[in-house]
């Protein structure tokens, strides 16, 4: 449930810490607000590994298709596929969201899982969530943890050019 200011809390850790916690030292990593985590970052994170997803899985059927992977293989391939797109759709998201790299990574995360999720609802078979699914859920958020573990890159401000100052240039005698 969120609490009544909307922000998330992902680790309930959060809520216990103080003003000189673990919490502040991280600089806001762990508690944001909504608007934060949903912003241009987030979503073009997810459209990253939305088409790497898909591209990925393209690969997959053709190679399956052709023979150049055996039919068991089909299921460590997806695991594959999937934990990469997550990787880099949270990496995407991270660099260009700015604070709070985890949220961002595991928003990312949560937006391939839903998909995947609506993918396996909307098919005719019925769901089997066993051993492959277990595996399928830890390749999607192991993915989204990898990408949050470097965290953003600092963007360094620019120095600012000196004007050059004339007066205080030594004179030289002309002969």
């Amino acid at each position: 449930m969120l609490p009544a200011g909307g922000v998330l809390f992902l680790p309930d850790i959060a809520a216990h810490t103080s003003r000189i916690g673990w919490n502040t030292a991280y600089a806001g990593g762990i508690v944001m607000s909504w608007r934060q985590l949903i912003n241009g970052g987030t979503w073009s994170g997810a459209a990253v590994a939305a088409a790497l997803l898909l591209a990925g899985m393209g690969v997959e059927a053709l190679m399956l298709l052709r023979g150049m992977a055996p039919e068991s293989a089909a299921g460590p391939l997806l695991w594959v596929v999937s934990a990469l797109a997550c990787f880099c759709g949270g990496r995407v998201a991270v660099r260009r969201g700015g604070d709070g790299a985890l949220p961002r990574a595991l928003a990312v995360s949560a937006c391939v899982y839903g998909a995947l999720w609506l993918t396996a609802l909307t098919g005719e078979s019925p769901v089997r969530f066993g051993p492959d699914g277990i595996a399928q859920t830890c390749a999607v958020w192991g993915g989204g943890l990898l990408a949050a573990i470097p965290g953003a890159k600092r963007k360094r401000k620019k120095t600012q050019k000196r004007p050059r100052q004339g007066g205080n240039r030594r004179k030289r005698a002309v002969t």
